[in-house]
């Protein structure tokens, strides 16, 4: 299913296909947010709706566009946006980028770091 329009009647319509649809398994939400800067708390809070009231059997699997650190204090190329308030809501950090050839890409999932490859069947460890 695609949902567009005002995101809280978004989310209304996903709560209700996730609740009443008994075979969802995986919803998938892509640019749910702002493509850069701070990820706005009435954002935030719809997302902590998806969160509490899918069905446990459900995986949600959000998709942003990470940030640069200007900070300087980590190597990494990509940091995730409001990554202290998602783990509070719930949400597990994963996060993606390119690695050092054209296919290859590296994982991270929490302090794990994976290189996977991409191939026509998809990410390849």
């Amino acid at each position: 299913m695609n949902f567009g329009g005002k995101f809280d009647r978004a989310i209304d319509a996903l709560l209700e296909a996730a609740t009443s649809l008994p075979s969802v398994g995986l919803i998938v939400m892509d640019d749910w947010c702002a493509s850069s800067g701070r990820i706005s708390a009435e954002r935030l809070h719809h997302i902590e709706r998806v969160a509490k009231e899918c069905p446990e059997s459900a995986t949600v699997l959000l998709i942003s566009k990470g940030s640069v650190d200007a900070s300087g204090s980590t190597d990494d190329p990509i940091i995730a946006r409001s990554a202290d308030v998602m783990t509070k809501k719930g949400y597990q950090i994963w996060r993606l980028w390119r690695g050092t050839n054209g296919a290859k890409r590296v994982l991270v999932r929490g302090d794990t770091s994976t290189d996977v490859v991409i191939e026509d069947s998809g990410f390849v460890v």
